[in-house]
């Protein structure tokens, strides 16, 4: 959660596809992506990229922030992870459930679960949802609120649509399982 850390010059690189653009840049060091941290300019990313690094860790660093401040008693958060059918990047659910006990671990007060979205092979320490958005949902990233409202439902977790969230945050979609409901672990 360190933004220098995680935006220290030295551990950004930059990958280049066969046309010479820039295709991906990536943390060397940690081994993941920067997809959204960066401007890209018809599906490349832009070459001065490195002149958006302190703009980027400093998002960064108000979102930490921000996390850490989600590890409240009470707090119930759920991570929900999902395959991009035919994607570039699809979030493996094996890599998930690994990392959860270093999750768990790093919020002492806040009750810590996750759930993985169409998976193609589901993993058995992770609850599993089934999400069918209609074809009209499926570009972009307008997102079929009906049929993920319906999945996370049918799971036994209680959706709490668009609006303002209970604790004050404006809130986008928020998902949390019942009491009575212990997500397999």
């Amino acid at each position: 959660m360190d933004p220098d850390l995680v935006y220290r010059s030295e551990n950004l690189v930059a990958d280049h596809g066969p046309d010479g653009r820039i295709s991906n840049i990536r943390n060397d060091r940690f081994g993941f992506h920067h997809i959204h941290d960066f401007p890209s300019v018809g599906g490349s990313f832009a070459e001065d990229w490195r002149d958006h690094v302190k703009k980027a860790r400093d998002r960064f660093a108000h979102a930490a922030s921000n996390w850490v401040g989600l590890d409240r008693p009470g707090r119930r958060i759920l991570f929900v992870r999902y395959a991009i059918p035919g994607g570039r990047f699809v979030d493996r659910a094996e890599d998930l459930a690994a990392l959860m006990p270093t999750l768990r671990r790093a919020f002492r007060y806040a009750e810590i679960d996750a759930v993985i979205v169409n998976a193609p092979v589901p993993e058995p320490r992770l609850r599993h949802l089934r999400v069918s958005e209609r074809p009209e949902y499926m570009v972009g990233y307008q997102g079929d609120e009906e049929a993920w409202s319906a999945a996370f439902e049918g799971a036994g977790y209680r959706s709490l649509r668009h609006g303002t969230l209970a604790d004050g945050a404006s809130g986008g979609h928020e998902a949390t399982a019942p009491a009575e409901t212990s997500p397999a672990r």
